[in-house]
C-alpha cells in the first residue's frame, strides 16, 4: 500500500504517456490531440499566464479530454455538476493554450431569440485562420422560447451551414445541478441536451485527487494524478478510417453487433427506471443519435494495426452513456461496459459466460 504522496505501484507501471503534451501545432489532451489556431493573437484569445495556477487533476484532465473530444468531433458539449469544479475555468484555459478566440454568454437576461442571437452570431461565423469557442453559462436559465433560437443555430452549426464551420467553433455549455442549492433553475429541455454530448463533472473531488492537489500546492505531489494510467487515454487520428478500413479490424462486426445489444439493453434500463432523470433533467439515449455517433467516434479515435475495437469502443461508451448518469444508473452502464471486453474479477471461463449473457446475438 503506497504512503499519501507516493504514486501507486500499479500506477508507474501502466502510465507510460504524458497526460498533456504540446507541440508547435497542437495541445493534446488524455491522447485528443487539437490543433491550435493559426490566428491566435488577437484580443479575445484568453492569456495562458491567467491560468498558470490550474493544477491538474483527474477530474480535471477527465474534463479537457471531454472538452478535446468536443472539439475535434464538431459536437457541442453540455457539462453539468457541482459549482467550483472547473466548468468555465477548464475550457478558458484550454482556449488560451489554443490559441481560441472565447465567446461568452450568461444565460440570464435575455427575453427573445434576437437578443442572444446577436451574441452568438460573432462567435459562429467562420473566419480563415481563426477558431472559436463559444461558452454558454447557465444554459437552463435562458427561456424556453429563447432556447428554440439557440436550437436552430446549433442545426445550421452541425451542418456547417451559411458561413458557419463546426470545426472552427467549439459550442459549451454548462450549467449547476438542478438541486435543492439552484432553487428555481429549470432542467434543461431534451431538445437542446439531444443536440449535444453530455458530460457530468463531479459535484466534489474523489479522496485521491484531494491529495494529490494538496500535495502539488507544495510541490510534493507525484509526477501524475492517481488514477491517470494509460487506459485513459484515446488515440487521435489526423484522418478518419473508412467503414471498410473498421471492418478490417479482426472481430469488428461481432463486436459492432454487441455494441447494438449494449444499446438496447442501456434503453431497457432507461425504460424499466433504472435509468432515472437527473435532479428532473431527462437522459437521452436516442438510437438516431447515438449509434452514428458511436460509430463516427470509432472511425475517429481507433489506432492504426488495431487488433481489436474493443478498448476504444469502451471509452466511447463511457463518454457517450455513462458519463450522463450519476448515481446506480451510471454504476449499471458502467457495468454493461466492462463486461463488453469480457473483463471480471472472475475466472476467464466465468468472464466469457458472464460476457456472453450479457451481449447474446
Amino acid at each position: 500500500m503506497s504512503e499519501i504522496g507516493e504514486a501507486p505501484a500499479q500506477q508507474q507501471e501502466s502510465l507510460t504517456k504524458q497526460p498533456v503534451v504540446e507541440t508547435p501545432h497542437s495541445m493534446s489532451y488524455l491522447g485528443v490531440e487539437v490543433p491550435k489556431a493559426k490566428l491566435n493573437d488577437g484580443p479575445l484569445v484568453p492569456d495562458r499566464a491567467a491560468y498558470n495556477d490550474i493544477i491538474d487533476t483527474k477530474a480535471s484532465l477527465e474534463l479537457k479530454q471531454a472538452i478535446a473530444i468536443s472539439i475535434r468531433t464538431g459536437r457541442p458539449l453540455y457539462t453539468k455538476g457541482g459549482s467550483g469544479m472547473g466548468k468555465s475555468t477548464i475550457p478558458k484555459s484550454m482556449a488560451a493554450e489554443l490559441g481560441m478566440e472565447v465567446y461568452e454568454i450568461d444565460g440570464h437576461g435575455y427575453k427573445t431569440p434576437d437578443e442572444i442571437l446577436a451574441v452568438m452570431k460573432p462567435a459562429l461565423d467562420a473566419e480563415p485562420g481563426k477558431r472559436k469557442m463559444l461558452i454558454i453559462h447557465e444554459v437552463n436559465a435562458i427561456p424556453a422560447d429563447v432556447l428554440k433560437g439557440v436550437n436552430s443555430e446549433l442545426d445550421r452549426l452541425s451542418r456547417s451551414e451559411e458561413g458557419y464551420d463546426k470545426f472552427s467553433t467549439s459550442v459549451l455549455m454548462n450549467a449547476n445541478e438542478a438541486t435543492d442549492s439552484f432553487a428555481g433553475i429549470a432542467p434543461l429541455s431534451e431538445d437542446l441536451i439531444r443536440r449535444a454530448d453530455t458530460y457530468r463533472v463531479p459535484d466534489d473531488l474523489e479522496p485521491s485527487d484531494d491529495d494529490f492537489l494538496g500535495l502539488s500546492l507544495i510541490d510534493e505531489a507525484p509526477n501524475f494524478p492517481e488514477g491517470i494510467i494509460d487506459s485513459s487515454f484515446l488515440t487521435s487520428r489526423e484522418d478518419t478510417l473508412s467503414l471498410a478500413e473498421l471492418k478490417a479490424i479482426p472481430g469488428f462486426v461481432e463486436d459492432w453487433k454487441k455494441y447494438i445489444e449494449f444499446h438496447k439493453k442501456v434503453k431497457e434500463l432507461r425504460k424499466s427506471g433504472v435509468i432515472e432523470d437527473v435532479y428532473g433533467e431527462p437522459v437521452s439515449f436516442t438510437s438516431f443519435t447515438e449509434q452514428p455517433s458511436v460509430l463516427a467516434y470509432l472511425k475517429l479515435f481507433t489506432p492504426d494495426k488495431a487488433t481489436t475495437v474493443i478498448p476504444t469502443l469502451q471509452k466511447v461508451l463511457q463518454y457517450r452513456y455513462a458519463n450522463k448518469l450519476i448515481d446506480s444508473g451510471k454504476r449499471e452502464v458502467e457495468k454493461l461496459i466492462t463486461s463488453l471486453g469480457g473483463e471480471d474479477s472472475h475466472s476467464q471461463e466465468s468472464t466469457q459466460s458472464h460476457y456472453d449473457e450479457d451481449f447474446k446475438i
